[in-house]
């Protein structure tokens, strides 16, 4: 990854490559490895991906479901689903079902209707409209 002489002397600005971030990557990987610790994989994202707004908005929305149901469960009612879902994550698991099952575009497109999300297509793009 040190492609260049001023890579390794003192002093030097760092230069960060792909090369260099993949080095390092690993060999954090490798450190917490060897001390035994939990270490994700950083070589290699996730298969789904969030973004960090997403990701909070998750963490919020659980803990406000928790409250909810804790409160419920006080008086005596009946309980929520005790798993928070955001819009994102209930468009991508319709969408993954509806790909499973169906063998065309029209198809995909009437189960998704039936779920309620209508598909557009614009310049070669999906986009989806969710109720």
């Amino acid at each position: 990854y040190m492609d260049r002489p001023a890579d390794t002397k003192d002093g030097c600005k760092h230069r960060c490559t792909d090369a260099a971030m993949e080095y390092f990557k690993s060999e954090v990987m490798e450190m917490c490895h060897r001390e035994n610790l939990y270490q994700i994989d950083l070589l290699h994202g996730s298969k789904n991906r969030v973004t960090e707004r997403e990701y909070w908005a998750q963490k919020k929305g659980q803990l406000a479901l928790d409250k909810e149901n804790a409160a419920r469960e006080a008086t005596g009612q009946p309980t929520k689903p005790t798993k928070f879902e955001t819009d994102k994550a209930k468009l991508r698991r319709t969408i993954r079902q509806a790909l499973s099952q169906a063998g065309s575009f029209d198809e995909f497109a009437s189960l998704l209707l039936r779920e309620g999300v209508t598909v557009k297509e614009s310049r070669g793009r999906l986009s989806y409209l969710t109720p």
